[in-house]
């Protein structure tokens, strides 16, 4: 019965890469999506790119530690 009802499968031509934004950046679809990721994780360790270093300010850190700073007590300076 198994063999009558055959699993759906991606075919080859569901599987490509494409190439985005700057040289060297790809989107992968299909089966190879997780190598895709993988390299992607490397590449951002091995190869770092200048627009990665911009500095945003301590916002994001404040606003991450806002709520475990209330639920202890502490209360924030006013504004202006």
């Amino acid at each position: 019965m198994a063999d009558e009802e055959a699993q759906p499968e991606f075919k080859q031509w569901y599987d490509h890469v494409l190439d985005v934004g700057p040289a060297g950046n790809q989107a992968f679809f299909g089966r190879n999506v997780l190598a895709g990721l993988v390299q992607g994780i490397r590449d951002f360790r091995d190869h770092r790119q200048q627009r990665w270093n911009q500095y945003h300010g301590p916002g994001a850190t404040l606003l991450g530690a806002l709520r475990a700073l209330q639920s202890r007590g502490c209360s924030l300076p006013p504004s202006g």
